[in-house]
């Protein structure tokens, strides 16, 4: 992960495929001794529907993006 990944808790993000909100935790999932750690962002949506993605997928987008991404999409 980029250092952006690593600072997504909390930001508004586009995670691809129409899907654009805001981050409410970044985690990391299983792994053996530290190897094989998958991490995850749970990404809450404007209908308040909770995803979660891999950071990989997500770009960091402004309030104001968030906002075009919306209208954009009918919401």
């Amino acid at each position: 992960m980029n250092n952006e990944q690593n600072n997504i808790d909390g930001k508004f993000v586009n995670a691809r495929n129409g899907l654009v909100g805001e981050v409410l935790n970044v985690w990391n999932d299983g792994g053996d001794y530290e190897t094989n750690v998958q991490t995850f962002a749970d990404i809450k949506t404007s209908t308040g529907d909770i995803y979660t993605v891999s950071p990989d997928r997500c770009k960091v987008i402004t309030w104001q993006e968030y906002l075009d991404c919306l209208e954009l999409m009918g919401l």
